[in-house]
């Protein structure tokens, strides 16, 4: 099983599409096995009780007329491999480096968020109902041959062998007591796995059915579908919707947006020196470092004297103005001041003053 799924990648499959295309498996594996077991009861238990030395030429000709040309076992194969291996070409050969290349477009791209190019042409969905065409065709051919070329008369558990190599039996009638007849006799022959191999060619047929009304079901839709929105059958609209399953555009401003922001904070989570220094091996977080904060509710007034030095004309900005109120604590940030009532003050009288106007 996990061979097949390396064979048939998911991604060139619809959901269904691709659990039906899966699914041969277990019939053709399960079928054949058991068939094949069938087939080797069959050759141990069939018998003819009133002429066992023509055991061998009768079950050849039973075979001749009920098996021909192909065993049961050999039908099942016939039944299942060429649908897995329609799928496995189709995904191969037909499709592979188109649907890679749209599935490389359509993942988000940070580094270049705008929107990729659409392929307008038709090559995966063409390829795509073709192959379904293919495999729906195959299931109703097998199903017909099954049922009126191959096994029209079914595995009968009674079969009358008509043997030329027994010898004449003589037979007294009222006119001549000495004639006997020379075209051979016919010998009663029994196949106990006759039932067993009627049941397993009625499942072989339920199962081509089956496959092939979910094969025509998938086509209906299909079909609807590209009648509908002309836009479904381009390339990248149907790998997106119908074999990406995906609901819309993957690259967006807000991904984008969160992307970046997720790599910012993931690339500035340490502090890195500027010049590496392999000798410091405990790194250091970004918020573990604390700096000096100074807030201004005004304008902020410095008093710059003659300074040549840029780490001078810094410090200036970090000392206290002579009106600022110190806090200890993060809550007396938000405590009214003298600074604050002013401003407080100011904004209440604008805001009266602007309801006024508009009265």
């Amino acid at each position: 099983m996990e061979g097949a799924k390396e064979l048939l990648s998911s991604k060139y499959f619809s959901s269904f599409g691709y659990v039906v295309a899966l699914f041969h498996l277990p019939p053709l594996v399960i079928l054949s096995a058991y068939t094949g077991n069938l087939r080797t009861s069959e050759r141990r238990t069939f018998s003819c009780p009133s002429s066992p030395d023509s055991r061998d030429e009768c079950l050849v000709k039973y075979d001749e007329h009920y098996n021909s040309p192909f065993p049961l076992y050999g039908f099942a194969l016939l039944c299942f491999l060429p649908p897995l291996a329609v799928c496995i070409a189709y995904s191969w050969c037909f499709v592979k480096s188109r649907v890679d290349e749209i599935e490389i477009a359509l993942k988000p791209d940070t580094e270049n968020p705008r929107r990729r190019r659409r392929l307008r042409t038709r090559r995966v969905f063409y390829f795509y109902f073709l192959h379904l065409l293919v495999r729906l065709v195959l299931g109703i051919l097998f199903v017909v041959l099954q049922n009126f070329v191959f096994y029209p008369d079914g595995f009968p558990t009674e079969f009358a062998c008509v043997s030329a190599t027994v010898k004449p039996t003589v037979i007294l009638n009222s006119t001549d007591f000495n004639v006997t007849k020379d075209d051979g006799l016919a010998i009663d022959c029994d196949n106990s796995v006759g039932p067993d191999n009627v049941t397993c060619a009625m499942g072989i047929c339920a199962v081509n059915i089956l496959f092939a009304i979910l094969v025509f079901a998938e086509l209906c839709y299909l079909s609807v579908r590209a009648l509908q929105i002309e836009e479904f059958t381009f390339d990248s609209k149907f790998c997106q919707k119908h074999l990406f399953n995906q609901s819309g555009t993957a690259v967006t401003r807000r991904e984008t947006i969160l992307a970046m922001k997720g790599q910012v904070c993931e690339e500035t989570e340490f502090l890195e020196p500027l010049i590496a220094q392999p000798e410091i091996t405990n790194k250091c977080l970004l918020d573990d470092i604390f700096v000096d904060l100074v807030i201004y509710t005004g304008r902020a007034k410095h008093e710059f004297t003659d300074l040549s030095r840029r780490h001078e004309i810094f410090e200036i900005y970090l000392k206290p103005q002579l009106e600022s109120i110190p806090i200890d604590k993060i809550d007396e940030l938000f405590h009214p001041n003298e600074d604050t009532h002013t401003l407080l003050e100011h904004h209440a009288i604008t805001t009266e003053l602007r309801a006024i106007t508009e009265y």
